[in-house]
């Protein structure tokens, strides 16, 4: 599988074959109709069941629109990914935070309840799954490589 994030003079690059388009297109639908708080605490304020359910109230909200605001950055830029798009820091790090949502919720969904789940039998959702952990992974090393800021000054100047 060739890398599909990448990194040069002009950014973070991504670009995927079709069927990749097709199957993050799948993943974000999916993430979109998931109204999961799993993220949450169970509970914020055990002893006090209004103040609980204020804080779960204001978070969700908050939680939603953030939701909705990286999924739409995919979005937009995912279309553009097959002929190869440059994402800006922002976008990539949109990209992250869907990709990570939306392993937690397959695995959810699947009930991968430990660390050795990629030893169970190959599924075509754990496959799914194995993909995700791939993509973010790939994202994650492009990141850390990152070119330094333009505006950071050099030693030498």
């Amino acid at each position: 599988m060739s890398e599909a994030f990448g990194l040069d003079a002009g950014g973070i690059k991504v670009q995927l074959a079709d069927w990749q388009i097709q199957l993050l297109s799948d993943v974000l639908a999916l993430v979109e109709d998931s109204s999961d708080d799993s993220a949450l605490p169970s509970s914020a304020y055990p002893d006090r069941p209004v103040d609980d359910a204020d804080y779960r109230r204001l978070l969700a909200s908050e939680r939603h629109q953030a939701r909705a605001a990286d999924q739409s950055a995919m979005s937009l830029t995912l279309e553009e990914a097959e002929a190869g798009v440059y994402l800006s820091r922002g976008e990539a790090e949109a990209w992250l935070r869907v990709l990570g949502e939306s392993r937690l919720l397959l695995a959810s969904r699947l009930g991968v309840t430990s660390a050795v789940w990629e030893e169970d039998e190959e599924t075509e959702e754990l496959a799914v799954l194995h993909y995700l952990s791939w993509l973010q992974a790939s994202l994650v090393d492009v990141l850390s490589d990152e070119l330094p800021d333009s505006d950071s000054t050099d030693a030498g100047g």
